[in-house]
């Protein structure tokens, strides 16, 4: 099964979270898969349907798992980044890309122009109350000849505890099921 739904994560995460994963040989038991997976299970998804893959490409410093990736502006670095992960949706043309938390559904307006309104959402009730609301149907990706549904998720690593924060559009026990639901529905 050729992947049709890619998840779109920050970063890799931190050196010794790399190296504890590495050391493993896996990484599909921690938080954030573990996560997802849960949610696309929920949402009757198959896991081999869904590729995984990060805005940034790199680590945080040492210990650092969460907060701003970059310690100062560097847009030849963004850039690079944001055509490596161009390049990913022209090859693998999906249909569904789920945005993992607020850093990643904040910037996504720059190669989707369409969720411009998304870009300055300080919390999950100002993209849930946007114009677009948590799920885009039909947003065009420049450059790419690919016209995909767009969801606003939580980072998995944070959904399971968080979700009574995104019941405003989808009063439901697993809100964020729902909106991968309505992003697989309509093609």
């Amino acid at each position: 099964m050729w992947p049709n739904i890619m998840a779109v994560g920050h970063n890799f995460g931190c050196e010794d979270y790399r190296n504890e994963i590495n050391a493993a040989g896996r990484e599909n038991d921690k938080a954030t898969w573990r996560n997802l997976c849960g949610l696309l299970t929920d949402a009757d998804v198959p896991i081999e349907s869904c590729f995984m893959t990060n805005w940034f490409i790199g680590l945080q410093p040492v210990r650092k798992q969460v907060g701003e990736f970059l310690s100062r502006p560097d847009s030849r670095y963004e850039r690079e980044c944001s055509e490596l992960l161009l390049e990913q949706i022209r090859a693998l043309k999906p249909y569904v890309i789920l945005l993992l938390g607020l850093p990643v559904v904040g910037r996504a307006h720059r190669i989707m122009p369409t969720l411009k309104p998304w870009a300055n959402a300080p919390n999950w009730s100002g993209v849930d109350s946007s114009i677009l609301g948590p799920v885009a149907h039909g947003v065009e990706i420049p450059g790419t000849e690919v016209k995909a549904n767009v969801v606003a998720l939580l980072h998995p690593s944070f959904s399971p505890s968080n979700q009574r924060h995104r019941r405003t559009v989808f009063p439901v026990k697993k809100p964020e099921v729902e909106m991968i639901r309505s992003a697989i529905a309509k093609p």
